[in-house]
């Protein structure tokens, strides 16, 4: 574990510069997040309603910005034995 509250001195290949450089053009992007419950959990691509939307949503972005579609949650798994 490494102690927070002491400086760390930095590996000699780390470039020396303030943080405000390092973030200089950065775009800062809104997000949005929906959602969505469901019963179960099909693949994504075999659900074509969804496909549909993802394929309109991406050609609405473009290059613009992007779509992430998962499910979230636990991934059902097997009982552990002993």
């Amino acid at each position: 574990m490494t102690d927070c509250s002491r400086p760390q001195k930095l590996p000699r290949w780390f470039p020396a510069r303030k943080i405000e450089s390092l973030v200089e053009g950065l775009k800062d992007y809104p997000q949005v997040i929906v959602n969505v419950k469901v019963r179960s959990k099909p693949p994504l691509e075999t659900l074509p309603e969804v496909s549909r939307a993802l394929t309109e949503a991406e050609s609405a972005l473009g290059d613009n910005g992007r779509v992430i579609l998962r499910y979230s949650g636990h991934r059902a798994t097997r009982p552990r034995h002993g």
